[in-house]
């Protein structure tokens, strides 16, 4: 399953990975996360007024989400991978778009068996 999310003006990571939400339906702890420290955390950022040590806190409750292996974490470039082909391969009139992903592109070459580029 792929989710994307995007971040909050204010983080409130406790919608994501309070052990109180992991056996629960319908809220954003989707993997069912349950981890004691973070727990602790959870409550030391709701009463924390000082940025940087918010901050810090954060930056331990991802720590620990990442270093569970709840999520396998990936990015996605907004722009399209620059291509180098040989003149073997035919390509459509047109040009690749800024969106898509690589199996569609593939499947817009072909290959000329006469070694010419068809357009």
């Amino acid at each position: 399953m792929v989710i994307a999310t995007a971040g909050l003006v204010f983080p409130n990571p406790e919608t994501s990975v309070a052990s109180s939400l992991a056996d629960q339906n319908n809220n954003n702890n989707i993997t069912g996360f349950k981890n004691k420290r973070v727990d602790e955390l959870l409550g030391q950022y709701d009463k924390e007024f000082d940025q940087k040590k918010r901050i810090a806190i954060i930056r331990e409750i991802d720590s620990i989400v990442r270093n569970s292996h709840e999520y396998v974490l990936f990015w996605e470039p907004s722009y399209t991978a620059v291509f180098a082909y040989w003149n073997k391969f035919g390509m459509p009139p047109g040009y690749f778009t800024r969106f898509g992903d690589l199996p569609r592109r593939a499947r817009l070459w072909w290959v000329d068996p006469g070694g010419r580029t068809r357009r």
